[in-house]
């Protein structure tokens, strides 16, 4: 078992985690990715590059990385594995986990939740693509299940660019009802701690 360092990250609305116990043997790298919208403007390359980059480190330190390919359920037909979409374009070829999830956010019809809880994840760093739907939702569903969550805003590619910082308030609101928002800077030096 990993030793929890008893420390956190300046995020936004609270302190991440809430009860300043991070233990990297119980935290996942959650890559929400959503494959069939196209291809990666440049901005987005800039995020996919640095993401594989703070991937590369959370390993490095004992932390999962996971991969779950997100896509519209009215692509798929009446039964779940009919895929009508085309296959998935990986974001971070050295994940620890690949999963596909049938729905807009990463829980619908995947195994994700079984995934992290025979881990014993329950520190969960959210990014990839797209922020407003995919991320944002597969964040929404995995605090419903008790995970504790942080919005790594820096990683996340936004479908509309203009609309990042609504993004972010939702997450905000309330407190931090769905957790916390910080950037990768901040994560890495919990990580390094």
């Amino acid at each position: 078992m990993t030793a929890s360092i008893m420390s956190t990250i300046a995020s936004t609305p609270y302190r991440w985690p809430w009860n300043g116990s991070f233990s990297i043997g119980e935290f996942a790298l959650v890559i929400a990715n959503s494959p069939e919208e196209g291809l990666y403007p440049a901005e987005d390359m800039q995020i996919m590059t640095r993401l594989g980059s703070i991937a590369d480190t959370v390993q490095a330190k004992g932390g999962t990385v996971i991969e779950i390919a997100c896509s519209d359920p009215r692509l798929h037909g009446s039964r779940r594995g009919n895929v009508l979409c085309e296959p998935t374009t990986q974001i971070y070829e050295r994940a620890d986990s690949y999963l596909r999830s049938y729905g807009i956010d990463a829980f619908y019809a995947s195994p994700l939740e079984q995934v992290l809880n025979d881990a014993h994840l329950n520190l969960i760093g959210l990014c990839g693509r797209w922020f407003e739907t995919t991320v944002h939702s597969t964040m929404r569903e995995a605090n419903d299940r008790g995970l504790e969550c942080l919005a790594i805003e820096d990683l996340c590619c936004c479908i509309d660019p203009s609309i990042r910082h609504n993004t972010i308030s939702q997450i905000e609101m309330s407190g931090g009802i769905f957790g916390a928002v910080a950037s990768s800077s901040e994560l890495l030096a919990l990580i390094n701690r």
